[in-house]
């Protein structure tokens, strides 16, 4: 499921049953205004079902059995007062209960991928009533195996995973494209792979970035394009999908300039954090 704008549809497909439904461009206060289903946690978390799909597949011809799918993906919002850098761009199933509560997920061989986040960005697609952006983040449930149609899911437990920052420390390096890696501290090194400005004065930047060691990981926070002033001009979080945990990653980054003499890049690393586990329980959705 792509991150892009969509616009409501509805699919129905030969012999493997599909139903997609998805949300228009929104302007809204809150996840509770775009007119979806959303649901919280205790902790005021936010979760809004954008887009889900159900897929019955069947080979009448072989004669084998249906398989039955679901899967979905959603607005994530953190609660005021909790200092959230990213989310993990995919939440895992605990439990996917019929109206009887019995579950109806079907066991799922576990996967050693590394987890991969996107940064908490302001949204250019849901804005406010005053037209001031919403800080949100895109995840979704990867396609889940159940042992009957999907339609027949009543509460769906999900897991979501946060990092929050509790302490931030900021590093310095120049801007200029090149092979070698400079030692900014906390075991990790940096290049600047790519940089450029365009006639309109925004800069694409793209960083590699790399770690030593197992434990105690530095995860990258923003990065802010600086002048000879040491004021900031430019900048931001990532906006790619980033395996923060992961030996090495490429952090991408596009923003507009108020000057475009730049002198240093401003790196800004969340040195501790906490990686929480968020559940949602999503009940009455996947009967519409």
């Amino acid at each position: 499921m792509p991150r892009s704008n969509r616009s409501f549809g509805l699919l129905i497909a030969s012999l493997c049953g599909v139903i997609f439904f998805s949300v228009e461009t929104t302007h809204a206060e809150d996840l509770e205004s775009l007119k979806v289903p959303v649901f919280r946690d205790r902790d005021g978390y936010g979760l809004a079902v954008t887009e889900y799909s159900l897929e019955t597949d069947a080979e009448l011809l072989r004669g084998e059995s249906a398989e039955h799918s679901l899967k979905f993906s959603a607005l994530l919002q953190p609660p005021d007062d909790e200092d959230v850098l990213c989310f993990a761009s995919t939440m895992v199933a605990k439990y996917a209960n019929d109206e009887d509560g019995k579950d109806m997920l079907r066991p799922k061989r576990r996967r050693n991928n590394q987890q991969k986040f996107y940064a908490l960005l302001p949204s250019l697609q849901y804005k406010t009533g005053r037209g001031t952006p919403m800080v949100l983040c895109e995840s979704e449930l990867e396609e889940i195996v159940l042992k009957r149609s999907g339609s027949g899911v009543y509460e769906l437990a999900v897991v979501a995973t946060a990092i929050l920052v509790k302490e931030r420390e900021i590093e310095e390096v120049a801007p200029e494209v090149s092979r070698n890696y400079t030692d900014i501290g906390h075991g990790t090194t940096v290049r600047v792979s790519s940089s450029e400005i365009d006639d309109k004065g925004e800069m694409t930047l793209k960083l590699a970035f790399k770690h030593v060691g197992n434990r105690d990981i530095p995860v990258i926070d923003s990065v802010f394009a600086l002048n000879d002033r040491g004021k900031r001009i430019g900048g931001g979080r990532w906006t790619n999908e980033l395996e923060l945990f992961g030996r090495g990653y490429d952090v991408e980054m596009e923003f507009p300039l108020k000057d475009r003499d730049v002198e240093k890049l401003e790196i800004v690393l969340a040195t501790e954090y906490d990686i929480e586990q968020i559940e949602f329980v999503i009940e009455d959705v996947f009967q519409q």
